[in-house]
């Protein structure tokens, strides 16, 4: 029987091409650094958490490398991801929420230029599926808006 980590981590080492690899590149990325940013928080082992990545990998060993570390640094490209989980940490719903906003921002820039193509068709797509998650973390506003479209 599999470990979901396990599941989890081999899916997002297959090789992809095009919009697909860059975004499952940057979530898993964005997913890393927050499994080190709630390590660190809750005093986990980093390496526990991680146990199942390729220790090789460059974003992997840069985590490792703080696991002595009193608080998580992560790479400058993801600085932000750092200030939203501070500012949201004891609100869950309202951090599910800012990162929601994060990942749209990070794949409209992924598709920045992309207009008429099959990766501008996924990126949508992609937003869309993140959208519909944001909405349902409001059931107020989840409900309002379904009895607009009714």
């Amino acid at each position: 029987m599999y470990n979901y980590v396990i599941i989890y981590t081999r899916f997002f080492s297959q090789k992809r091409e095009g919009f697909l690899s860059e975004y499952f590149s940057q979530e898993r990325d964005i997913r890393l650094i927050l499994a080190a940013l709630r390590a660190k928080k809750w005093n986990k082992s980093i390496q526990q958490e991680l146990q199942f990545e390729d220790f090789a990998e460059p974003l992997v060993a840069y985590i490792l490398v703080q696991k002595d570390a009193k608080e998580f640094e992560p790479p400058e490209e993801y600085k932000e991801l750092k200030t939203l989980f501070t500012l949201h940490e004891k609100k869950p719903q309202e951090l599910e929420k800012k990162l929601i906003e994060y990942r749209i921002k990070k794949i409209e820039d992924l598709l920045e230029g992309e207009l008429f193509s099959i990766e501008a068709v996924l990126g949508y797509a992609v937003k869309l599926f993140l959208i519909e998650s944001w909405w349902q973390l409001d059931f107020d506003q989840g409900k309002q808006t379904l009895n607009q479209l009714v």
